[in-house]
């Protein structure tokens, strides 16, 4: 499964979505098909935690 991935370090991105910490790093903000945060982390991530939220994300019909 293959990702894009934003280096946002000022957090400009970040903030824009609105209610996502913009002090914490790492943060981690998955999005859902419609640009909408699916799953923020706030902490260092797996690969399974990753997994459990875009799979089910992927299966989703897609954005109109």
């Amino acid at each position: 499964m293959t990702y894009p991935s934003i280096y946002d370090p000022p957090f400009r991105i970040a903030a824009a979505l609105g209610g996502v910490s913009t002090s914490v790093i790492p943060t981690i903000i998955v999005l859902d098909r419609s640009h909408r945060p699916a799953a923020v982390f706030l902490r260092e991530v797996t690969a399974d935690d990753i997994l459990d939220v875009a799979l089910p994300l992927a299966e989703e019909a897609p954005a109109s």
